[in-house]
């Protein structure tokens, strides 16, 4: 991109184990409780842009990055309950149909806020100066720098 900027564009398939407990309560008395782990799986499409500049304030001098997300995809694919279906049958199936697009729901519907929260938390990051990257770290990443250094 123009202005010393470039663009990554990362996809990410990520499995999550997540746990939930219902409970029905009336007048103070517990009526029924489920309680259940599953592997949820979630993907993301994410693009930053990112700013490089070097300081020449220091020497040697640093890399400084910048990102910031651009886009953010979010994509609820399923879910498996831990131990087989908690619910068996047809209706259990119903509900696990159910549950997966309300849960597909709100994965789409909290997109703004995740890539936001995602951008606070960079922004932080760097506040607190972690976005720079020194002439030793580069050199150490360099193609064939840990042959040099061997010699």
């Amino acid at each position: 991109l123009d202005n010393g900027s470039f663009r990554i564009e990362v996809d990410v398939d990520a499995i999550v184990m997540v746990q939930g407990e219902w409970q029905q309560w009336q007048k103070g008395l517990r009526l029924i409780a489920a309680a259940g782990t599953a592997d949820a799986n979630f993907t993301a499409a994410i693009v930053c842009d990112v700013v490089a500049s070097l300081d020449f304030k220091k020497f040697p001098p640093e890399l400084k990055l910048e990102p910031k997300v651009q886009e953010l995809g979010l994509n609820f694919v399923d879910f498996k309950v831990r131990g087989g279906p908690i619910v068996p049958g047809e209706f259990g199936d119903q509900l696990r149909k159910d549950l997966n697009d309300g849960i597909r729901q709100l994965v789409k519907a909290s997109e703004p806020l995740v890539k936001d929260l995602a951008n606070r938390v960079i922004e932080e990051s760097l506040r607190e100066g972690k976005g720079t990257i020194s002439a030793a770290a580069i050199m150490k990443a360099l193609p064939g720098a840990a042959a040099t250094e061997k010699k």
